[in-house]
């Protein structure tokens, strides 16, 4: 599964094929509310402009997911520009 961690407005711009729309604000535990079932067994990859904010929801879903744990959680280093 793979999520874009950008603002909407971004997201119209450029987005990778497939990829969920996270809004940059959302708590780990907003998003796991809305994925948790989901996520279990899965490789999930993050991903923003730069990585930052990406990076920031990776390390706070992890922390929230251990009953539904991801197979993987990978954030894209350096975003989707690079």
């Amino acid at each position: 599964m793979l999520f874009d961690v950008r603002r909407r407005e971004e997201l119209e711009r450029s987005h990778l094929e497939g990829a969920l729309h996270v809004d940059p604000d959302e708590m780990a535990q907003q998003f796991m509310a809305v994925h948790r079932e989901r996520l279990s067994g899965r490789h999930l990859g993050f991903y923003c402009s730069v990585g930052y904010r990406s990076a920031r929801l990776l390390e706070s879903v992890r922390s929230e997911s251990e009953t539904k744990a991801p197979a993987s959680v990978t954030n894209l280093r350096g975003g989707l520009f690079r």
